[in-house]
């Protein structure tokens, strides 16, 4: 019991580092989506939505996980964003899989379609229909008493078992089945289509302004891949970890369970949503460490942020 409390605090002072380096990796990652190069790629604008979304389920959940905070529209609002948030962010991601498999298309109609346009367009559906759809949950999501605890504790749970089968069913493991099974799909799409492009495009070209060019479309495309491949392989792990845990918590709570299991499940509950965390904080440090590409557009950044305030600072001390 003293180990598992112990574990607990732990897993909460990590969860909260984890959380804040997230954000400001998010907010690192918007400034990088924001360049140019990232606003005419097709690609960038799937990965901004999803980075938004990233930092919007850092700070709802991860700074107000600890609040207590007795409202029934807190509770419900809270547990919409909370659910919808990561879908989101896995959403986007996979469009953006969706995207480089198109633009890598040997048809030039199918190519086509990876455009900046079509991808704003595709966001805001995806936004609007995925905000209207999951409408239900404000209905559905109510205070109730945590039959698994001694002590008189409320939670903000859906009404019926009927509904949270449902729901944990859709959210916990058909969304995800889906949305990984689609990127790995792509993925597997998207490397066998760089390799042969870059084959041939060393063969067909012959002037060296088109060969400069082909050259940086292939590097553009691999450097993207990577970051997207890095992020798929690692969002697949922490999510099949907390996934897996609260369907198995949940079968458990039906089938009944002690008070030792209970405090087991406190502390899985924690390491879960601790890698959790991790999932939606991953981005700007693979994306870092992972591309070269990625890095230079960030230095880029940095250098043209600092260099706008330098000059706001420098153009009043000249007048004078």
């Amino acid at each position: 019991m003293l180990i598992n409390t112990r574990l607990i605090v732990i897993l909460s002072i990590l969860s909260k580092i984890i959380v804040s380096i997230g954000i400001v990796g998010s907010l690192l990652n918007l400034v990088i989506y924001r360049s140019k190069k990232f606003r005419r790629n097709s690609c960038g604008i799937y990965l901004l939505f999803s980075t938004i979304f990233d930092l919007s389920y850092l700070l709802i959940s991860g700074l107000t996980n600890s609040l207590q905070i007795d409202s029934l529209i807190y509770c419900k609002f809270r547990s919409y964003f909370v659910i919808i948030c990561p879908s989101f962010s896995t959403i986007y991601l996979m469009f953006s899989t969706i995207d480089r498999c198109l633009s890598t298309s040997k048809s030039n109609r199918i190519r086509k379609l990876a455009n900046s346009k079509t991808s704003w367009r595709i966001c805001l559906f995806v936004l609007i229909f995925h905000l209207l759809s999951n409408v239900h949950i404000l209905l559905f999501y109510d205070y109730k008493r945590d039959s698994s605890l001694t002590l008189n504790v409320y939670r903000c749970v859906p009404r019926s078992r009927i509904y949270q089968m449902l729901l944990s069913g859709l959210m916990f493991v058909l969304s995800p089945l889906i949305f990984y099974s689609v990127m790995l799909i792509n993925t597997i799409i998207i490397r066998k289509r760089i390799r042969n492009q870059t084959n041939e495009s060393t063969m067909l070209t012959t002037t060296t302004r088109q060969r400069k060019k082909s050259a940086r479309n292939d590097q553009l495309n691999k450097q993207l891949m990577l970051i997207i491949v890095f992020q798929i392989v690692f969002g697949i792990v922490f999510t099949l970890f907390r996934c897996g845990f609260l369907i198995s918590t949940f079968i458990r709570r039906e089938l009944g369970q002690s008070m030792f299991n209970s405090d087991l499940d406190q502390c899985f509950d924690h390491l879960t949503l601790f890698m959790y965390y991790l999932n939606f904080s991953k981005s700007f440090p693979i994306n870092i460490c992972t591309s070269s590409f990625f890095r230079k557009i960030f230095f880029q950044q940095i250098d043209l942020i600092l260099f706008r305030n330098r000059s706001k600072v420098t153009r009043p001390s000249s007048t004078s």
